[in-house]
């Protein structure tokens, strides 16, 4: 057996084995420190990435090339371009009501009917900047649906579009307030016993049907262009308070400055009646 001829050799103290021990306890908890950090910035990044996937989504959205709507403007139309946005589906179940009121309440939008549905109502929106919300409730015989966006500049780049459709039964009271605003509306398919247009700068297309007892439509508008399309043997009447607007009215016979009617007006059952008023904007009736 061999001799050992060093230094003596002392056994650890308890101070040794602490600071050992603490050395490896602190290695250890920077360890699981890192690790918690590393899977806290990895699960930040997945919901991240989650959720601007779930609001930011690539959409195929049709873009018809004429103004007007017609049957033929679907979802599956090669007329269409690639957008981000947020689409959200808002419907309201189908329900036996005489007259149902529609208020309509967004800013820098582009609305579009599409065509009738078998729900009540519903509105597909593909939008940057509003944020719609849709609540009902019943007053008296009416009954009232509130189509609403938090939304109340007019300001965007155009893209915000809801894409509308309406059930036929009903008698409809419609009530649009908005600022900057493209609407596109072909009523010829339904009951529309009130329509209330309200806006700023934009662009008003809308197709009547025939009408009831009594359609009355109010337009309010600052700098808009505004086409109302009624029917060839419908009677109506127009009155205007329009400031410094351009009026067409074609088909027309002029009462006075501000009052016009087509022909036999008086003496039909069925009639419209039409009210403008605006600044400056472009007013026509087309048969």
């Amino acid at each position: 057996m061999e001799s050992y001829n060093g230094p003596p050799v002392r056994p650890p103290s308890p101070g040794d084995k602490k600071k050992a021990e603490g050395s490896f306890a602190r290695r250890n908890n920077w360890v699981i420190i890192v690790i918690i950090a590393v899977l806290l910035i990895a699960a930040g990044g997945w919901f991240l990435v989650s959720r601007v996937n779930t609001l930011k989504r690539v959409y195929s959205v049709n873009i018809p090339q004429d103004s007007a709507v017609n049957d033929s403007d679907d979802y599956n139309s090669p007329n269409h371009k690639i957008v981000y946005e947020l689409d959200t589906v808002f419907a309201k179940p189908y329900l036996a009501a005489k007259i149902v009121k529609l208020n309509i309440k967004g800013a820098a939008m582009c609305y579009k009917l599409l065509d009738t549905t078998s729900q009540l109502f519903t509105a597909d929106t593909r939008a940057f900047h509003n944020r719609f919300q849709l609540d009902s409730h019943k007053e008296d015989s009416v009954y009232v649906m509130n189509f609403i966006s938090n939304n109340t500049k007019s300001w965007g780049d155009g893209s915000d579009t809801a894409y509308l459709k309406f059930n036929i039964n009903p008698e409809w009271e419609i009530n649009i307030q908005a600022g900057a605003t493209d609407l596109d509306f072909d009523l010829s398919k339904y009951k529309v016993k009130e329509l209330k247009l309200s806006g700023g700068a934009g662009q008003f297309v809308v197709k009547m049907g025939l009408p009831l007892q009594a359609t009355n439509i109010n337009v309010s508008t600052g700098a808009a262009d505004i086409t109302i399309a009624v029917p060839k043997d419908a009677a109506c009447s127009i009155n205007t308070n329009s400031g410094l607007s351009s009026n067409t009215f074609d088909g027309f016979i002029k009462k006075d400055d501000d009052h016009y009617e087509t022909p036999g007006f008086k003496s039909a059952k069925n009639k419209i009646f039409i009210h403008f008023e605006g600044g400056v904007s472009v007013f026509k009736v087309e048969k």
